[in-house]
């Protein structure tokens, strides 16, 4: 398999396949000591692994969020969102413009305010999305996914159908009342 190089600023490095195998197939050990567990702080540099990261109830059934910097709630913040296998997020839009990057898995992406699975477009691990505010859009997955989102401002969901927001479910084993 030919090397493959991405480039970020001054620095260049090898893609690491998911199987934990490298461009080049060589294995990759990873080196794990006790004080590399959970937030790590460098000096002014503050880092988190992906498998130590706290994960909390998502906005979607069966999804999951973790905050990575600054507040969901008040303004510009980094979260990771883990969406599990046959998710559907339906049309909706964000007050700000929000940049996703594709951690693990694949998603399909489409914007509009009706749920087209032929319009989706399929974005795989280091794919990069940047979803501008006010702009409809919808996903799904077919598999566990774990996206990386930046948001400009605070997290909010204006649901192009009213009746599409998650909020709304019952649980399940209950009914809706006509």
């Amino acid at each position: 398999m030919p090397r493959r190089w991405m480039c970020a600023g001054a620095l260049a490095f090898t893609v690491v396949a998911h199987d934990g195998v490298r461009a080049d197939d060589k294995p990759v050990k990873p080196e794990v000591e006790a004080h590399d567990e959970g937030p790590v702080q460098v000096g002014a540099i503050t880092g988190q692994r992906l498998l130590d990261i706290e994960w909390q109830p998502g906005p979607f059934p069966g999804s999951r969020v973790a905050t990575l910097a600054g507040d969901p709630k008040t303004g510009m913040h980094h979260t990771y969102l883990l969406l599990p296998k046959g998710a559907r997020v339906p049309p909706h839009w964000h007050s700000a413009e929000e940049w996703v990057t594709v951690v693990e898995g694949t998603v399909l992406f489409g914007q509009g305010e009706t749920f087209d699975e032929k319009a989706g477009r399929l974005f795989g691990p280091g794919s990069f999305l940047r979803i501008p505010a006010r702009a409809p859009h919808y996903a799904w997955t077919k598999e566990q996914t774990i996206l990386s989102q930046t948001r400009t401002g605070a997290v909010d969901f204006h649901w192009v159908h009213p009746e599409d927001d998650p909020a709304l479910a019952k649980p399940s084993g209950e009914t809706k009342e006509k």
